[in-house]
């Protein structure tokens, strides 16, 4: 199985909730978008997109699956909002535009190349403009991770519904405690199932982990001022994205860039 074919039926079985994605961008966007140009790199389902587009902004959702394509384009249409659908992969993503707001979460990760995937975004950035980017941390669990993805890949079906029951089961008693200990709701966007995480964990077929001083490496030789903004959106550093937000300073495009994307 590669990528496309697993994100073709993960997001028609766990759609994200869209007052969660709302929120989710209200939270990183807390002075709005409205006007703004924005590209969604690696749309998946449709819904950030969607979700920008209700919040005023001009938006590109790009994919390399066929089916989250068109599956973006009729859940736009459902929501009554104009959003542009491109199929493309990210890792030679050339739009010839630019953009005011670059938004990739949990994606560069599954490209085939995480590097060039965000310089091709990054080259679509306007002077002035603000790049948001997840990816997976790299700890020292990493490698059993991906021990434990491949196995589970491997496990018959009832296996892997029996796997994803009973710890989606487990991490909805934990949120419980949490929320009358602490007070608190987990980070994650509000609506997103367990099951829906353990599957897209530990269900793709490919993904990669990087370090912050690797990825603050990508923003550097793309010209962007960079800061850290979230060091772990999870329960578990080892299981956790980490957010870095950039922002373009001039209009001159890197040698480095121009290197990488030749």
């Amino acid at each position: 199985m590669q990528v496309p074919d697993f994100y073709k039926t993960h997001w028609s079985e766990y759609p994200l909730e869209f007052k969660g994605v709302i929120e989710h961008l209200q939270d990183i966007f807390p002075a709005g978008v409205e006007g703004k140009r924005v590209l969604d790199g690696g749309c998946g389902s449709g819904i950030v997109s969607v979700a920008f587009a209700s919040m005023g902004a001009n938006v590109t959702g790009v994919d390399v699956t066929h089916e989250c394509v068109e599956d973006s384009r009729r859940r736009a249409e459902k929501f009554g909002v104009e959003c542009r659908f491109v199929e493309s992969d990210l890792v030679d993503l050339d739009l010839g535009e630019e953009f005011d707001i670059i938004y990739s979460w949990g994606v560069l990760h599954h490209t085939p190349n995480a590097e060039a995937s965000f310089q091709h975004l990054a080259n679509h950035l306007a002077a002035g403009g603000e790049m948001i980017v997840a990816v997976y941390l790299k700890t020292a669990l990493s490698g059993f991770w991906n021990f434990s993805r491949v196995f589970y890949q491997n496990s018959p079906d009832f296996a892997k519904k029996g796997v994803r029951t009973i710890t989606s089961g487990f991490l909805n008693l934990v949120d419980v405690i949490k929320r009358l200990v602490g007070g608190r709701e987990r980070y994650m966007m509000r609506g997103t199932s367990n099951e829906e995480i353990i599957n897209d964990w530990l269900g793709v077929p490919h993904r990669t982990f990087h370090t912050y001083d690797e990825v603050y490496k990508w923003f550097e030789d793309a010209g962007l001022k960079y800061e850290l903004t979230n060091p772990a959106t999870g329960r578990f550093k080892s299981t956790s994205n980490f957010v870095v937000r950039g922002t373009k300073q001039n209009v001159a495009k890197p040698a480095a860039v121009e290197r990488l994307i030749a």
